[in-house]
């Protein structure tokens, strides 16, 4: 198709922690008209508002922060989206031999319980009906896969919507579908300012992390930083680490994987159809 036949609208907002930017497309003749596009955008906005407070870690009356508190008391009844991401989570970290790991919650912020006390995603049951328990009490932060899973979520909503094609970026965690292919950048570790072209992206999602804005020199709240599942220990790998996958759920939990093992023939790439890429700190 004639590049010129397409017609796109843009829209920021902040969201996740971040600048949430959303394009979309049509085409002349498409079922959505060009003056549609800012209500499919707005829908897709809503989404991933909606995802934010329902997983939100450090808000007290998140559906997350209620099922941290009470599922290890009694099995629980809990929404579709999070049903949804624990699932996937604890797939991850069980092809993952564990580095990515959502239960970790304890060491991001501080607390008097002792830490020993929290179990973490093996210790979770899914029970007929819907239902949910866990063995220990937990503190579940799903920081290093819910911006993937909102975005996706947001896609999945400009899809049902009609959308032809377009783009949802949340801070450099993204996802391109439809036939327009999209330039993806990342930034040197070593010139964070810089950009490098990673390439053409199209029906696909890519996520990165590195320790870009972290001083290491200067004191750091516990929230910073990429932790260890096991040894406790914050990442301070001055590279810059990204991964290629399908859907940006995976992108965005399996650039944890990446950074903890340093290894881009890790399993549990090939298991998710992703590609790791890193670039060293010269």
């Amino acid at each position: 198709m004639n590049q010129t036949d397409w017609r796109s609208l843009k829209r920021c907002k902040p969201l996740l922690g971040t600048y949430v930017d959303i394009s979309a497309h049509t085409y002349t003749g498409h079922s959505i008209a060009y003056r549609d596009l800012k209500y499919c955008i707005e829908k897709a906005f809503t989404t991933i508002s909606e995802i934010q407070s329902r997983l939100n870690f450090y808000a007290d009356d998140s559906e997350l922060s209620h099922f941290n508190r009470l599922v290890h008391l009694r099995p629980l009844s809990i929404s579709t989206e999070l049903k949804t991401i624990l699932l996937i989570a604890q797939q991850i970290f069980v092809h993952s031999a564990g580095l990515f790991n959502c239960g970790i919650g304890q060491r991001t912020i501080k607390l008097k319980k002792a830490r020993a006390a929290f179990g973490d995603l093996a210790d979770l049951e899914f029970l007929p009906n819907g239902l949910v328990y866990a063995k220990r009490p937990l503190c579940l932060n799903l920081g290093g896969i819910a911006k993937g899973y909102a975005v996706d979520c947001a896609v999945e909503n400009l899809l049902q919507q009609g959308v032809a094609a377009g783009c949802v970026n949340a801070g450099g965690d993204l996802r391109v579908f439809g036939a327009s292919g999209q330039k993806i950048y990342i930034r040197l570790p070593h010139q964070w300012q810089s950009l490098i072209e990673l390439g053409e992206l199209q029906n696909g999602a890519v996520a990165s992390s590195a320790n870009y804005f972290y001083r290491h020199d200067q004191a750091q709240t516990e929230r910073q930083g990429i932790v260890h599942p096991t040894a406790g220990l914050r990442s301070d790998s001055p590279h810059s680490y990204s991964v290629i996958a399908p859907h940006c759920v995976h992108a965005d939990a399996l650039t944890k994987v990446l950074i903890l093992s340093n290894d881009v023939r890790h399993p549990c790439f090939e298991r998710f159809s992703a590609k790791p890429v890193i670039f060293y700190h010269e």
